[in-house]
């Protein structure tokens, strides 16, 4: 292989890389903004008109009302921590890219009382966009599988 093909196709390699450790440095910010209630600046990280599709709300569209409905859902409890495992990117050097990972989330509704929580588990389903910001999610569908505890304000989940 000549060396102008071998650098070409490390330069494609590395691009690849580069947009993977970008969706993932994006996804790490995602939890850690929602998990800080900084909802405007989070739903930033949507494209102008993302889809976020909590199931048991059903799919919520544009950031501005992405920050509203997930405020409006969390502002209830004082503390939350959203962990993702087992995540996956799916980049081809395109403008698109897809990603999934498993969600662990925690909320409490009082710090003062830790022993009253609610755990909420499942899979996150995503579409991201390049643009000229960078990566933003396009869409996200979180798919519930499990829940711990009781969600005593019955935001999280739907069977309450």
């Amino acid at each position: 292989m000549a060396l102008d093909d071998r650098i070409r196709l490390l330069e494609q390699r590395l691009a690849i890389l580069e947009d993977k450790e970008e969706l993932s440095t994006l996804m790490n910010h995602y939890c850690t903004l929602v998990d800080s209630k900084q909802y405007t600046e989070w739903s930033n990280l949507f494209t102008e008109d993302g889809i976020l599709n909590f199931e048991p709300w059903g799919p919520v569209q544009g950031r501005e009302n992405i920050a509203r409905v997930t405020s409006d859902a969390e502002k209830a409890y004082e503390c939350m921590m959203h962990c993702l495992t087992n995540v996956q990117f799916e980049v081809d050097g395109s403008d698109i890219a897809k990603g999934s990972a498993y969600i662990a989330s925690y909320v409490t509704p009082h710090l003062k009382n830790l022993g009253i929580n609610f755990g909420l588990g499942g899979r996150y389903s995503l579409l991201f966009k390049r643009t000229a910001e960078g990566w933003k999610v396009a869409e996200h569908l979180l798919s519930p599988t499990w829940t711990q505890g009781s969600d005593a304000f019955g935001k999280l989940n739907s069977s309450e």
